[in-house]
């Protein structure tokens, strides 16, 4: 496939991303204990930090959530300033943060905890934005991935990611820390639940 196809697939997908956040209104504290369940035990371990990054983080930031605590909170997702317009969304995005629509507009080396939680299958170029990840994140940050594995592409998840070759890709910057397939509570797929030392 070409990269306009690919191209109109992810503004595509951004498009119905929106349209879906602006209609349906969840409680993220429900959608959080999922992550908690897997990655609680890793953000007791890194504790406070003084910057963290939440690529991909949707209308509320996972950095609200009361695991996560930092001195500097930014949010980095494409469709941010879009998000803010929703009321309900604001409503429970609580905590302070900055907003950034593109990753490369983020310092390197800035992180000390980067957070890609399910965002990886809606990129337009999810090993680009891995690689940003590991980019924006200092050297002994914790990067933490999570992505559905082997799902089919959808009206809102441009590509299929396999998890074999996303750990080698998330290898070649960090060392593991934990790695963990689990059922997706959502899709008919597994979810891979990944933390990594940035080298």
């Amino acid at each position: 496939m070409n990269g306009q196809a690919i191209g109109g697939r992810y503004e595509t997908a951004q498009f119905h991303e929106l349209e879906w956040w602006q209609n349906n209104q969840i409680d993220m504290s429900l959608e959080w204990d999922h992550y908690l369940e897997n990655l609680s035990g890793v953000l007791d371990s890194v504790g406070h930090v003084a910057v963290a990054v939440d690529v991909g983080s949707g209308p509320i930031p996972f950095l609200c959530s009361p695991a996560v605590s930092c001195d500097r909170a930014i949010a980095v997702d494409p469709l941010i300033d879009e998000y803010a317009k929703i009321e309900w969304a604001e409503e429970q995005a609580i905590c302070p943060f900055e907003r950034a629509t593109d990753i490369h507009d983020v310092e390197s080396a800035v992180s000390d905890l980067t957070l890609c939680l399910n965002a990886l299958d809606h990129a337009s170029s999810p090993y680009e934005l891995l690689r940003q990840c590991c980019r924006i994140t200092k050297s002994g940050g914790c990067l933490i991935v999570t992505v559905d594995i082997g799902k089919p592409p959808d009206i809102m998840h441009p590509h299929t990611v396999d998890g074999p070759t996303l750990i080698r890709a998330i290898c070649r910057h960090a060392d593991q820390v934990k790695c963990v397939v689990s059922a997706s509570w959502k899709f008919e797929n597994m979810v891979l639940w990944y933390a990594g030392k940035v080298r």
